[in-house]
C-alpha cells in the first residue's frame, strides 16, 4: 500500500478574522472557532493511521497539531522549514491594497513561474520557500516513515504542493486557496508525491 502524506492548514486566528498578514514567529493563537475547526478536523481524520505529526513552530500550527494529537498520541516534530512564507514589509497590514499587491506576486509565481519575486520588501521569494520546504519534503519522501500529517500555513503549502505534486500545477493551488483546517491527501510515488484529494475534490493522477 502506498505511503500517504497528509497536509493541513492551522485553524483560524484573530489575525485571520481581520485579514491581517501575520507571518513572523511566534504569531497569534487560535480563536475559539479555530480550536473548533481543529476538533472537527480531528474527527475527520479519525479513520486515518497517522504515525507522526510534523508542525510549523508557529503557535497556531502547534496548537492545531496538539488538538489533533489528542486522537493519535504520537510524536509532534516542530520543523522551522515549515514556517509561513515571510511577507517582509507587508507584515501586519490588512488593507485592500496589500492584498492587491500580493495577488500580483502570486500571479508572477503561479502564471509566469517568476519565483525570484519577493513577497514583500525584505520578505521571502517563492524560490527560497521552496528550497527550505522542499528540502524537508524530500527528506520525508526518502525516509521509511509510515503515513504522516503536516500542519503548516497557506502560503508555504500552496507553493509546496503546486511545485512538488507531480499531478498539480501552481495555478491550481492559486485558484483553490488552502482553507483553515482543510485536508489535502497525497501519496508517495518513488521520489515524488501526487495529490489524490484536495479537500473534497478528487484529483486525477496524471498531470
Amino acid at each position: 500500500m502506498s505511503r500517504k502524506i497528509y497536509f493541513t492548514r492551522h485553524g483560524e486566528t484573530e489575525d485571520n478574522v481581520i485579514s491581517k498578514l501575520s507571518t513572523l514567529p511566534p504569531g497569534p493563537s487560535l480563536t475559539q472557532r479555530g480550536r473548533d475547526q481543529a476538533e472537527e478536523l480531528k474527527k475527520n481524520l479519525a479513520d486515518l493511521k497517522i504515525s507522526k505529526i510534523y508542525s510549523s513552530p508557529l503557535i497556531r500550527a502547534v496548537e492545531t497539531s496538539e488538538i489533533i494529537n489528542q486522537k493519535y498520541n504520537v510524536e509532534i516534530v516542530r520543523d522551522k522549514r515549515l514556517s509561513e512564507l515571510l511577507v517582509g514589509d507587508k507584515e501586519g497590514r490588512n488593507d485592500d491594497k496589500v492584498f492587491e499587491e500580493l495577488d500580483v506576486v502570486w500571479k508572477e509565481w503561479s502564471l509566469n513561474n517568476n519565483l525570484s519575486v519577493e513577497a514583500g520588501r525584505n520578505g521571502e521569494t517563492a524560490q527560497q520557500v521552496l528550497e527550505r520546504g522542499g528540502e524537508f519534503l524530500d527528506e520525508l519522501i526518502k525516509s521509511d516513515e509510515d503515513d504522516v500529517l503536516i500542519v503548516a500555513h497557506s502560503g508555504i503549502l500552496e507553493l509546496l504542493l503546486g511545485h512538488k505534486c507531480c499531478n498539480l500545477e501552481p495555478i491550481f493551488c492559486y485558484e483553490n486557496w488552502f482553507r483553515n483546517c482543510q485536508i489535502v491527501e497525497t501519496e508517495v510515488c518513488g521520489d515524488s508525491i501526487f495529490c489524490t484529494k484536495w479537500g473534497d475534490m478528487e484529483i486525477p493522477e496524471a498531470k
